[in-house]
């Protein structure tokens, strides 16, 4: 790694450090309150997974 990707690495870090992080939240559907506690329904696999 030379000397120009270290300063780059050390800016992105210096940026993302101050960015307030936000946990991601859904609203939860119908099939998600069918799929029981702790669960989720996937739209993609069609099936029910666990957090």
């Amino acid at each position: 790694m030379n000397i120009i990707q270290g300063c780059v690495l050390v800016f992105l870090g210096l940026v993302l450090s101050n960015v307030e992080a936000q946990v991601p939240t859904r609203v939860p559907s119908a099939r998600d309150i069918a799929c029981g506690e702790r669960r989720y329904y996937n739209e993609l696999r069609r099936t029910c997974l666990p957090y």
